[in-house]
């Protein structure tokens, strides 16, 4: 999420130095929706890409579709699909906030 942090940087030392840190989370919010859609297509294609072959597999050992859903693989590769997306979706907020909470300095102190 380098380019979440480094649009932030840009954003509060050459455009506005005085941007408050809810105004900076924002932008850093705005620059992670785009680079979720890009992460979301990657993530899609790369564990359809994986999981076609474990699905020709299935269809080749003659697996029922209630056998293939109570499998171990396919357990495992649900949770990897889940987790890999909520990791995705979770860094973007936590980067903005730490980038806004870094480089802006507290204005009460």
């Amino acid at each position: 999420m380098n380019k979440v942090r480094k649009g932030n940087w840009k954003r509060y030392y050459y455009h506005n130095p005085s941007i408050s840190r809810k105004e900076l989370y924002k932008a850093g919010l705005s620059i992670g929706k785009d680079i979720l859609g890009t992460s979301t297509n990657t993530l899609f294609f790369a564990f359809f890409g994986g999981y076609l072959a474990l699905l020709i597999w299935f269809k080749d050992l003659s697996y029922t579709l209630g056998e293939i859903v109570n499998s171990k693989i396919f357990g495992a590769e649900m949770i990897t699909i889940l987790s890999a997306g909520t990791g995705v979706t979770l860094v973007i907020p936590i980067t903005a906030w730490i980038t806004a909470y870094f480089l802006v300095k507290d204005k009460t102190s």
